[in-house]
């Protein structure tokens, strides 16, 4: 799979509020295709405990993606 590390920056004029969200390359591993993912948030805006929650949420959406109407 020809992808190579992508950086996408969300900016919020300056401020380092904003997360950053950093996507690794993809790789194959026993019949199944990862992705990595990093997650960059400064603490003021989202602890722990929030950022662990949306990574949760983000690999429940991934391993069981909407089937379209």
């Amino acid at each position: 799979m020809p992808v190579s590390t992508v950086f996408y920056v969300i900016s919020d004029g300056g401020g380092r509020l904003a997360p950053l969200f950093v996507l690794g390359r993809c790789t194959e591993h026993e019949g199944k295709v990862l992705l990595p993912l990093a997650l960059r948030v400064h603490h003021a805006a989202a602890g722990g405990f929030r950022s662990a929650r949306l990574g949760h949420e983000l690999r429940e959406l991934v391993a069981e993606p909407a089937r379209p109407a």
